[in-house]
């Protein structure tokens, strides 16, 4: 951002020194002083709508020092162009603020005075000086108190006289700790909740690190600056002028149909309204989509803001605008930032907000900063004056990109030196547009594209895209290729039953977008508020919010892969999986007893079924109490959970945020541990805020935003923790607020406390019976608070991983059990909220979380629990953590997976698993899958089987189902579904190197586990809608039968080779293809794929199977040419590949050979025993390993000639030293002879043949 300039060195005989002063000085000048900013030149009045520290990051932003460094480019409308400003000393500065005392940044200044000459000082000389906030405050002390000290001597005495009786009158009230105790937890009830009202309950300030607070405006200065823009609400309004009606119609008929953006897109529009707002009526009865074709739209250049003035530097664009017009909508932003900063080379971070206000912001994820230079950008972006809006164009074809918190975004270190994009912002109109370097595409342009309407809780802008071709924008079941006719995606985190077109438990609105190229960009808003994101086939998008700031994050990349990868760098990459969370895991809400749970383990176990996990619902509590277990029903537990680590199996328990607020004090540690830190989100009166979930009465929430939110889950888990030994956390119906700080500590302590108990190895969190209350996970303390609890749960089960569920948060009341919520009050509702409003089963929006209101923290709400719940899990077990949540937001895949809630055992759900786990992957949540055979309903054997087919390769693979469905694991159903799910499963095991190596990819570099088709196939268009067939990695494809009454597929297979069946070893001609039952699995040409066979005895884990030799199969492509690689660690330890306890292994296949190339070898790797190479198409004649004959001892060969398959086996190859497999071939080319003028003989393998005689149909191929 531009800033206060200092004076040019050179300056004019009639030029006045100036200096700059704080506010409190600037405001003590008389009032005929020249004081009047203004007066110092006429570029400092467009200038003080900037933060000026935004220009002198450059030593925040590692920009190198010196002469560059020193200098500001500005451009501006009123001011001179091409003018250098220099400053002297380097420290970043602002203006109208505060010295920064944390960080010794320089004092913040608030308006500019003439400075006093000095005797024999010559008028020409710069004098320029920083004002010193130190000097002036000991200055200023020393004059007050000589002013003002007996006064202040007094005012002490009578301070300290008061301070006595308050603590004298404290110590009489208070005694008795009892009382004191039972006051706090009767806050949470109704009987009590006037009187607790009544206390004087003191909120602690909503932390400033939560808001983007870009007002550079002293409130006490407003007469400088915003009278300058804005004198009063109602004369603006008054000074618009609209235009002629005739004119406007003629503006009108230049619209085309598609080219139509909403002017009115709340309910009630018409006519008058319409023109009200200098928009166009055109009526349509014709339906398009699920919204239609707008009857109210905007006409070209609609004039809601202005061009005011723009700067540049190397590391970014700021813009400034002024409102223009009324928006029909309360709040109006009058001045309005627009800011392009440069992230790398190919990512830009765009950023519109209100100058003037605070507004809110999510602190997740945190967004890199950029500390090298940026020289080579692949994009730029275009703002132009006289229209409001920017495009982002591609540099290399000039193709427009883009016309128009809770995720951290993690630093960018590197240098930024060829940037793939150009900024174009023109003073002439309103937006933007990005523009891609190497082909000048546009990627965005908001620029003339309907209307950016900006105000406090309505926020929209509108861009035209380079490509129909959208994929993503989530959570919600449907296909993965968004539709763009006229449809509307609501965000906004919701318990519902997953149908289409309804918005469901997490937050991403991100795209991805697919050009005929192959070349791609992806766009996330940053914004924790409900939503919607409507589309239209021009193409285009509109994104609408109610509240917030717009602030986007835009990547671009010559593939698919690249902008992915690009994205989870900027979000978080994801969590790297223990092995044994790789493995198949089962579970059933209200098997009802510890007997039925252990028989169900048993009986799968024992009839062969690879199985790793077993689960337990919210059944196994006590009253459906969080971090307790039944003693009865489920007496034994903890030998259960032991007896599972003792057969290197693990365990995994549901734990519900939800806090039964109903026990008496002293029976229900998490309630009163949770009192105790004052840990529970609040509502509007500073109580509790009571709801209900699955307890018997009431429930509360913990504020995991709170300082102690962490303490108390490790405590709370480390309790059940202590009593179960579980091995993972399913966290459901998530509603403790764990924005607190103590959130986090709350969670651990109630997770230890049932740990104590039950061994569990897992938590899954829901439900309680009676009244229910929240942690507040902002809460500095809530982190120790769940911790505690955690830790109580672990000392009684160990469990291993945690299943957090109903984290949207859910509760089943719209609103408190008491009282009643604030209106909500929305000048425009999203499109999918539906019922009662923002409130429907969740909880009121005027709730309190330590760090805000539950209307901007509602959908963070599940990723603050995912963080308090995976810092637990860490400090609980000290290995890698597993959790799973229902509800997420941008960047959850750093701390959690997710798996698809409640679908139906259906047919139709089995098909839409597909797109949802692959719109997942783009969103950078690799580790997710369905409820395998359908949660919802009662399954059939063949459902079942098919869908044990396909969910055997999602990358969380487990067979889940309600308390009323009938059982489903594959023992229970029947011969032909525990059959199939064997088969199905061993191949799984085998697979499991792969996919490990793949989530370690996904954490190194932001590589997909599965991926959709286009993601391989970029430039093949038959790719772009396939989300029936998906990859695993760049090597397997899955093409699974979604239909019933069939055994078999049709599939497309793109390339010019045929794919390799895995479990036949057949080939599948390449482009389509019949897939049967037993064939789904094939590999792509072009792949090594490392392989370990589970052992034929019974039963099988991740644990029998990692101790199996490994297998290299090998398909080459067209060029004779195959890759693959291995990752490999002892599969549980926090930080293998940061400390480098791990080995990564490369193989490569080119000629006639097979090698490997050892990248880092710091763990033991299990040896290679059989390498198959496939379409070997000659005889092969020797073969050596590492330069010796291929026989016993070393090895063994065979050669298919059938197949073309050679098979080298029976070695003991070890992979911490490379390794060289050749082979040579018997008269690779056989070539037709000709002697004596005939044509029928021909050398076969050195032995004539007479093809009168034999069949010589192949040799004359070849």
């Amino acid at each position: 951002m531009p800033k206060i300039p200092y004076k040019p060195d050179k300056t004019g005989d009639d030029d006045e020194d100036y200096e700059i002063v704080s506010f409190e000085d600037f405001c003590d000048k008389s009032p005929g002083s020249k004081t009047d900013l203004l007066t110092l030149n006429d570029n400092i009045n467009y200038r003080l709508c900037y933060e000026s520290d935004k220009g002198s990051k450059a030593e925040d932003e590692g920009e190198p020092s010196g002469k560059d460094a020193q200098e500001l480019r500005e451009t501006s409308l009123g001011g001179g162009k091409n003018v250098s400003w220099k400053r002297r000393g380097s420290s970043s500065f602002a203006p109208f603020g505060r010295h920064n005392a944390t960080n010794n940044k320089g004092s913040l200044f608030s308006g500019v005075v003439p400075k006093p000459k000095n005797e024999g000082e010559s008028s020409r000389e710069h004098r320029y000086q920083r004002f010193s906030a130190q000097a002036t405050f000991y200055q200023r002390l020393v004059e007050f108190w000589q002013q003002c000290g007996s006064t202040l001597i007094l005012m002490a005495l009578v301070g300290v006289l008061c301070v006595a009786v308050w603590v004298g009158v404290v110590s009489l009230v208070g005694a008795g700790g009892d009382q004191h105790y039972r006051k706090l937890w009767e806050r949470a009830h109704h009987a009590d909740l006037l009187a607790a009202a009544a206390a004087a309950t003191t909120e602690k300030p909503t932390p400033e690190h939560h808001y983007h607070d870009h007002n550079n405006l002293s409130t006490k200065n407003k007469l400088n600056i915003t009278d300058k823009y804005r004198k009063k609400p109602e004369l603006n309004k008054k000074s618009y002028m609209e235009r002629p009606l005739a004119t406007l119609n003629g503006l009108c008929s230049k619209v085309t149909t598609d080219r139509r953006f909403d002017c009115f897109p709340q309910d009630g529009a018409s006519e008058e309204g319409c023109i009200k707002r200098g928009c166009c009526w055109n009526a349509t009865t014709t339906k398009y989509g699920s919204l239609g074709k707008p009857y109210c739209f905007y006409p070209p250049d609609y004039d809601t803001f202005h061009f005011v003035n723009m700067s540049e530097t190397r590391h970014g664009i700021s813009v400034c605008l002024e409102r223009m017009r009324p928006s029909g909508y309360p709040g109006d932003f009058d001045l309005v930032n627009m800011d392009f900063k440069y992230l790398s080379n190919g990512a830009l971070q765009i950023k519109i907000y209100d100058a003037e206000n605070k507004r809110f912001v999510p602190p997740y994820p945190e967004i890199p900063l950029v500390t090298g230079p940026i020289n080579n950008l692949k994009y730029r972006v275009v703002v132009e004056s006289a229209t409001v809006g920017f495009k982002v164009i591609r540099n290399d074809d000039n193709v427009t990109i883009f016309v128009p918190q809770y995720p951290e975004i993690p630093l960018v270190t590197g240098p930024i030196n060829n940037l793939k994009y150009r900024v174009v912002v023109e003073s002439a109109t309103v937006g933007f547009k990005v523009i891609r370097n190497d082909d000048n595409v546009t990627i965005l342009d908001s620029q003339n594209v309907g209307g950016m309407i900006l105000s406090d809780k309505f926020l929209q802008m509108s861009t035209l895209l380079p490509t129909n071709k959208i994929y993503g924008i989530g959570e919600r079941q449907g296909p993965l290729r968004v539709d763009m006719n006229w449809q509307v995606y609501t965000i906004f985190n919701s318990d519902s039953v997953p149908v289409e077109n309804t918005p469901l438990y997490g937050s991403h609105p991100f795209h991805l977008g697919l050009e005929d190229s192959g070349k791609s960009h992806g766009m996330v808003l940053l914004n924790s508020n409900a939503m919607d994101i409507v589309t239209q086939p021009t193409p285009a998008l509109t994104y609408r919010t109610i509240g917030g700031i717009l602030n986007f994050l835009l990547v671009l990349g010559d593939a698919p892969n690249d902008v992915l990868a690009e994205y989870t760098a900027l979000v978080g990459r994801p969590a790297m999986p223990p092995y044994w969370a790789l493995g198949f895991h089962l579970c059933k809400f209200n098997y009802g007893s510890l007997n039925v749970t252990r028989d169900v383990w048993q009986k799968n176990r024992d009839a062969g079924l690879p199985f790793d996990v077993q689960w337990n619902d919210l059944d196994y509590m006590s009253n459906s109490n969080d971090f307790t277990y039944d003693t009865d029903r489920f007496a034994g537990l903890p030998q259960f959970a032991r007896a599972l680590h003792r057969q290197h199996m693990h365990y995994v328990v549901l734990i519900d945020p939800g806090i039964s607020s109903s026990e008496k004090p002293g029976e229900y540690p998490p309630f009163d541990r949770g009192l105790e830190l004052d840990i529970f989100i609040k509502n509007s009166s500073n109580m509790p805020f009571v709801g209900k979930v699955w307890n018997k009465q009431t429930t509360v929430w913990p504020d995991f935003t709170h300082p102690s939110a962490q303490a108390y889950w490790l405590e709370m888990l480390k309790s059940l923790h202590d009593q179960v030994p579980f091995d993972g956390a399913w966290i459901t119906m998530v509603s403790p607020d764990f924005t607190r700080p103590s959130a986090q500590a709350y969670w651990l302590e109630m997770l230890k406390s049932l740990h104590d108990q039950v061994p569990f190895d897992g938590a899954w969190v829901v439900w309680n019976k009676q009244t229910t209350v929240w942690p507040d996970f902002t809460r500095p303390s809530a982190q120790a608070y769940w911790l505690e609890m955690l830790k109580s749960l672990h000392d009684q089960v160990p469990f291993d991983g945690a299943w957090i569920d109903m984290n949207e948060p859910s509760n089943f009341l719209s609103g408190p059990m008491y009282g009643h919520c604030e209106p909500e009050d929305l000048p425009y509702v999203p499109h999918g909220i539906r019922g009662d409003g923002l409130k429907t089963k969740t909880l009121c929006m005027d709730a309190k979380h330590y760090a805000g209101s539950h209307y901007d923290w509602h959908n963070l709400y599940s990723i603050t629990e995912s963080i308090a719940t995976n810092f637990a899990m860490t400090e609980l077990r000290g290995s890698r953590p597993f959790i799973i949540s229902r509800s997420t937001f941008v960047g959850s895949g750093r701390h959690a997976g997710h798996w698809s809630g409640d679908v139906a055992s259906a047919w139709h759900d089995m098909r839409m698993s597909i797109p949802e786990m692959l719109a997942f992957s783009l969103f950078g949540v690799p580790l997710m899958g369905a409820d395998i055979c359908g949660f919802r309903g009662n399954t059939t054997v063949e459902l079942c089987t098919r869908w044990m087919q396909l969910g055997a390769f999602y990358p969380f693979s487990r067979n889940h189902n309600s308390d009323t469905s009938i059982p489903q694991d594959p023992a229970s159903l029947g011969p032909a579904v525990l059959e199939a799910s064997i088969r199905i499963l061993r191949v799984r095991y085998s697979l499991l190197p792969l996919y490990y190596t793949l989530f370690w990819r996904a954490k190194d570099s932001g590589a997909t586990v599965a991926r959709p088709l286009f993601a391989e196939f970029p430039t093949d268009p038959l790719t772009h809608d396939i989300d029936t067939q998906f990859m695993i990695g760049p090597s397997i494809m899955i093409a699974p039968i979604l239909q019933p009454n069939t055994t078999s597929t049709q599939a497309y297979l793109p390339g010019d080779l045929p794919w390799l069946v895995l479990t036949t070893e057949k080939k599948a001609p390449n482009k389509y293809a019949t897939i049967h039952e037993h064939g789904t699995v094939l590999v792509r040409p072009g792949s090594i794929v490392p392989l370990q066979t589970p052992s034929p005895r019974v039963p099988v884990s991740t644990y029998t199977t990692r101790s199996e030799p490994l297998q290299l199969i090998v398909l080459e492509d067209s060029s004779g040419k195959a890759y693959g690689e291995l990752y490999w660690d002892d599969g549980d330890s926090l930080n293998s590949y940061e400390e480098k306890k791990y080995s990564h292994i490369e193989f490569y296949k080119q000629s006639t050979s097979v090698n490997s190339a050892v990248q880092w070898w710091g763990y033991g790797v299990p040896t290679v025993n059989n390498i198959t190479i496939y379409s070997i198409e000659y005889p092969v004649k020797t073969v050596e390993l590492n330069d010796q004959p291929c026989k016993k001892p070393l090895c063994e060969f065979s050669y298919d000639a059938k197949e073309y398959i050679l098979r080298v086996y029976n070695m003991n190859l070890s992979l911490d030293k490379p390794f060289s497999l050749t082979w040579t071939n018997k008269n690779s080319y056989p070539k037709l002879m000709v002697p004596n003028g005939g044509g029928h003989l021909a050398l076969v393998n050195e032995t004539v043949v007479d093809c009168r005689y034999a069949d010589c149909t192949e040799i004359k191929k070849r």
